[in-house]
């Protein structure tokens, strides 16, 4: 869906009243929202609370499913919030891509430090020939 076309679906539903199929698209709209602030923060690097957002996304995505569950929507409802869904979809997608691409990178982190604690704790000070072995 192009932007117009979306700018489009906003004001014909707008003109309705706030119809079933304007509470979908704005529902959908606040998940898009969600999903690339958290992409947009994951991007600049630094700390960010994942259960925060974990927590904004479900709400969302619970809030979509009651408003669906209680919506009448017409044939043209759903043909008019299709293109909508499709865009929710590969946003959700690029966002699951990017939150596997951080959680690699810090298992990697994690590893890197795992290795250099074992090093340090196998210094050879409690080898098979004992810390007096070293110096002999």
């Amino acid at each position: 869906m192009t932007a117009k076309q979306s700018h489009d679906l906003a004001d014909s539903a707008q003109s309705d009243g706030g119809t079933d199929r304007q509470r979908v698209y704005n529902s959908v709209n606040r998940i898009i929202n969600v999903l690339n602030e958290e992409m947009s923060n994951l991007s600049v690097g630094g700390a960010i609370d994942i259960d925060e957002y974990s927590r904004r996304k479900g709400q969302q995505f619970i809030e979509l499913n009651r408003i669906i569950s209680s919506a009448r929507l017409s044939d043209a409802d759903h043909h008019a919030l299709r293109g909508k869904l499709v865009e929710l979809k590969r946003t959700a997608e690029a966002n699951a891509a990017n939150l596997r691409s951080h959680m690699l990178a810090v298992e990697e982190v994690v590893e890197i430090f795992q290795k250099a604690v074992e090093r340090e704790k196998s210094d050879g000070t409690y080898s098979r020939g004992g810390y007096g072995s070293r110096w002999s």
